[in-house]
């Protein structure tokens, strides 16, 4: 054991003594070639700051040399990221189908609920003989300006009287009602939306459906006004047209009631900043047509020949006569 100790360290001795010898050179061409690198940069900074056509050229070369490689390698690296997209796709389309299924259940419960409260509803019509409410036919038009002025809330339309457009006639986008046609041209009619502070919509909020009127103030959200003190209404509570005073069809989408901070005011659905293409309804106020029948029964209360006095209709006692400034009845 003695004998092998002293043969060994004589090697390592020898192995140790010259590992230092050989990490100077070694440190000292490091040292070179990092001098070199930065001596490199330091060329390559001062030129690009110059652009010579030289380093151009230069540039281009190895843009050139470099193209077919890094087309190899996009090549390469293209399947390993399709399949990564793909297999991120797969997974949102399973998450967006179990959620589709889930949403699908509940509608299903939903449609059998609707159904059999359509069968009541009809049900109760029959025994009651309600009067259906007539199909309002309607023409779809495009919004060609707006005037988002701080006095008033107005659109201009591309359709007028030559397809049928009158005063009056509610206007419809594919989320809620927008606003009322005021004036009609020949081709075009301006629109009054219902944020402008002269308008006023007769609606019913919420479950229990209180009647109030949505008075616009050239603001987003219009106020509620002549609201019954009783009434139980809320945030996300559904706003829909009443009818009353019919100047507006029943049952219009509104919006919904949001509270503000200081008071509960709508959010109208329709989004009169992305407005398009509307809808407009061929509905008849019933002040008009009621105002079309008195001057229609005016109208016949003419001269018989032979009678010194116009024939006027007779009305039941108690009513005045449309002379009188009544209505005709």
């Amino acid at each position: 054991m003695t004998h092998e100790t002293s043969e060994l360290q004589p090697d390592t001795f020898r192995r140790d003594s010259w590992q230092p010898l050989l990490g100077a050179p070694r440190r000292a061409a490091d040292g070179v070639v990092f001098g070199a690198l930065i001596g490199v940069s330091l060329c390559l900074v001062v030129a690009s700051r110059f652009d010579p056509p030289v380093l151009g050229l230069v540039r281009q070369a190895v843009q050139d040399a470099a193209s077919p490689v890094l087309r190899l390698v996009t090549g390469a690296i293209a399947p390993l990221l399709n399949a990564r997209r793909m297999i991120a796709e797969w997974q949102s389309i399973a998450d967006e189908r179990n959620r589709l299924r889930d949403e699908n259940e509940r509608l299903l419960g939903w449609q059998a609920r609707a159904q059999a409260l359509e069968r009541q509803n009809v049900a109760l019509a029959d025994v009651a003989h309600l009067v259906e409410e007539p199909k309002l036919a309607f023409v779809t038009a495009r919004i060609v300006s707006g005037s988002g002025g701080p006095f008033v809330r107005a659109a201009l339309l591309d359709a007028g009287r030559e397809t049928g457009l009158q005063p009056g006639h509610p206007v419809m986008s594919a989320q809620g009602l927008v606003g009322r046609v005021i004036t009609t041209g020949r081709t075009s009619a301006r629109i009054l939306l219902l944020t402008d502070y002269n308008s006023r919509i007769p609606v019913v909020i919420g479950r229990s459906a209180a009647r109030a009127v949505m008075q616009g103030d050239n603001g987003p959200y219009p106020r509620i006004a002549y609201l019954p003190p009783d009434s139980q209404i809320g945030p996300g509570d559904d706003v829909f047209t009443s009818g009353v005073g019919g100047v507006f069809p029943r049952g219009l989408r509104v919006g919904t009631v949001v509270d503000v901070g200081d008071q509960l005011r709508i959010e109208p659905a329709a989004r009169f900043d992305r407005l398009d293409y509307v809808s407009v309804l061929f509905y008849e106020q019933l002040s008009a047509s009621l105002l079309d029948e008195e001057r229609s029964i005016e109208a016949r209360a003419v001269r018989r020949p032979g009678t010194a006095s116009p024939v006027t209709p007779s009305f039941s006692p108690g009513w005045p006569t449309s002379a009188e400034g009544g209505i005709a009845r």
